[in-house]
Parts: C-alpha cells; structure tokens; sequence
C-alpha cells in the first residue's frame, strides 16, 4: 500500500544549500454561450486575487557573525489596510488615497500560515514581497494560531495594494469554481493563477501540531478544511483561494501527496468563516482558548462496528434509539454531558463523527452549547453555558 502523507505547501530552502473530445447534448435546455465568454468571466477575479496577493518570506542567523539565509517562502493575501499622510493623519478606506500625493506609506495586514513565519527555533525575521515592484520590505508577525495554522503579518510601503473582500465559506458548494493564488516554488514564479473547483465543501482531516516549537507533534486533532483541485505547490502556503467573484473564500495549506506521485489535485484550504473568526485574536497576539471535549467519546460507526476498529468498548444502544449517527459519551462530563449520552448535535450542526465533534467545540464563538442529545430513552435539549 502506498505511503500517503498530508504536506505543508511551504517552499523551503535548505541552509546546506541552497486529444480527445468529448461531445456532450444537453436535451432539456439550449444554451448559447461563447467561448470567450466563459475566459474572460475568470479575468477579474484573478486580478483582485493577484493584486492583493504578497509573498511571505522567513530567514535565520546561519552564523555567529548574524548573516541571514533564506529558510522558507510561502505566500499571504492583504485584508487591511489604511493610509498615513504626510501630516500624520490616517484614512482607514485607502481607496480614497489612489490618486492623492500626499500618502506617506500605508499599512497593510496580511494572513498567511503560521509554518511559513515560524521557519526555525533560532531568532526569525519575516520580510514580505512585492511582486509588482520586485522588493522585499519588512515585516512583522502580530500573532498567530498555531491549531488552525494560521498567523497575522503587518508590514509598511509606499505601494498602493488593494484589499481583498472576504466572502462566505459556508456557502461554498462541492463543484464550485475557484482560483488559487501565490507563489508556487518560490518568487520566480510569483502570483501564478490556477483553475480548479471545490471537491469538498467541508472536510475534516486529522493533523499533527507542534505546538512548542521543539520538533515534535505534541496536538493531534481534527480541522476543517475546502477541498480543492486547484493545482498548488511548494510556496502556495497561505496563498488565497478565491471564487469567481474574487472574494476570499479560504487560505491554501497543504496537500496530499503519495511516495509514488500519483496522487493529483487534492488540495486543502482553511475555510475563511474559520479565520474570521481568529483575526481579532491574532492581531492583538492573544492565545485562543481552546475548548476541547475530555474523557472517551466514540462515532456510532465506530460502536456499530467495532470489530473493525482497535479498543473500542461494548457499548449496547438503547432499543429505542432510532438515528444513523451520532457520537456516544462513554467516559466525559465536559460541557453539560453525562456518560451513556448520544449527541446528535452542536449548535445546529449535525454531529456524525467525533473529527466534526472536536472541531465543532474548537471553532464555536458561541456563549453556550446547545446540545441535542438522546438521554434516559429521549431526545431532549441541553443548554450549556460556556465559562
């Protein structure tokens, strides 16, 4: 069986050196529509993906003496910014600033992932790079979430830099068309543009975190993601993927790659509603709390066949439980839940597995649970009230 590995779509240098046709007939609807048509309906959105794309750069002392050496490239998109004048007054809408001369510099945020900043243990330094005018300038990380592999960097420049809109990830649906942008193997090939669609409106994938930095995972857990077939490569790391509107619908990652190279187009983004809702936090350089379920908990599949899964307990359901999934509470009182209980779900959301479970907790911003659960024989409704 082939190896297949999740990877980081992070270009990293080493410091030790660096036809056939196929004719479909539509019989229900006729449809006029132009070749040219359908190209140039992609044009727009890829300039606002393009135009508000950087690059994201990390590099370490590689000696006593303090020189730097390129260790990772990856790519970031801008959502902020606004306009310092002359006077030393600012304008939080930069759009009005595109025709005044007397703009000192703006200040830009961008979002990238949190594995292009963190390039080494040892003392780090962030540039971001301007592809239009072929320049490197500084760059600051403001905070990060290392879970969600996401971070925050704010760096300054004369250069006007559109900001990119954020649309709705949850409503991005499985064969939309999308765009990825960034910087694939590197600067030389800086705001490549390239076409896929969503294989996946929600995936949930199991990853491994370091979470203190010392080389070794010490967080497994689950997260959301878009899947896509938007090819992306080495340096697409924080890159924007966008629809055809050119909103911002999810921040590339990584991709899943086999010992053979014969996997293709499976790539993965981090949901913009999930960044949302860390941006806050990671600009002020605050620590997300994160809220996870304790104790054993287990998927109705899992329960139902256990012969085919390691250490999973005899668990009987109740004769008059009547749903195809849920997840059984074996051993956890977390969040107002008691042994024996099936939840069935989260906020409004359907909880099928425990990968959905966990992930549901992490990324909730609400006060309270609100549970649906099987308890004692019945269906009931749980209020829990986060502290």
């Amino acid at each position: 069986m082939r190896n297949k590995i999740f990877i980081l779509i992070l270009f990293v240098v080493l410091l030790t050196g660096c036809s056939t046709s196929n004719e479909i007939v539509n019989k229900t609807y006729d449809v006029d529509v132009e070749i040219n048509d359908i190209s140039e309906a992609f044009i727009p959105a890829a300039e606002k993906g393009v135009q508000s794309s950087i690059g994201v750069s990390g590099y370490v002392r590689s000696n006593i003496f303090g020189t730097w050496e390129l260790k990772s490239v990856g790519s970031g998109v801008v959502y902020y910014g606004k306009a310092v004048l002359n006077d030393g007054t600012t304008i939080d809408d930069i759009t009005e600033t595109k025709e005044r001369s007397d703009v000192n510099y703006y200040l830009y945020r961008a979002i990238t992932n949190y594995h292009v900043v963190n390039a080494a243990s040892r003392d780090v330094m962030t540039k971001v790079y301007l592809s239009k005018i072929d320049l490197l300038v500084d760059a600051v990380v403001l905070g990060k979430n290392i879970y969600e592999d996401l971070a925050v960097v704010e760096f300054q420049t004369s250069i006007y830099i559109p900001i990119i809109s954020f649309g709705d990830s949850d409503k991005v649906k499985t064969g939309e068309i999308v765009l990825a942008v960034g910087n694939p193997e590197g600067y030389k090939y800086a705001d490549s543009v390239s076409l896929g669609i969503i294989s996946n409106a929600k995936r949930y994938v199991d990853v491994d975190r370091d979470l203190n930095n010392d080389g070794r995972n010490d967080w497994s857990g689950a997260c959301e993601y878009l899947q896509h077939d938007a090819s992306i490569n080495s340096g697409n790391s924080g890159g924007a993927l966008i629809n055809i509107k050119g909103e911002l619908i999810g921040i590339n990652t990584m991709k899943l790659v086999d010992t053979s190279n014969t996997i293709e187009g499976m790539g993965f983004a981090i949901p913009i509603n999930i960044v949302k809702k860390y941006i806050n936090d990671m600009e002020n350089n605050k620590d997300t709390e994160i809220k996870k379920i304790s104790g054993k908990v287990f998927s109705l599949n899992q329960v139902k066949n256990k012969e085919l899964y390691d250490n999973i307990p005899n668990i009987i359901l109740p004769n008059n439980f009547n749903k195809e999934y849920g997840v059984y509470v074996y051993n956890s009182n977390s969040f107002g839940l008691n042994n024996g209980d099936i939840i069935i779900e989260l906020n409004g959301n359907n909880i099928y597995n425990t990968s959905i479970l966990n992930e549901t907790i992490r990324n909730d911003v609400y006060s309270s649970f609100n549970w649906l659960i099987f308890r004692n024989g019945e269906y009931v409704e749980i209020n829990y009230e986060v502290e």
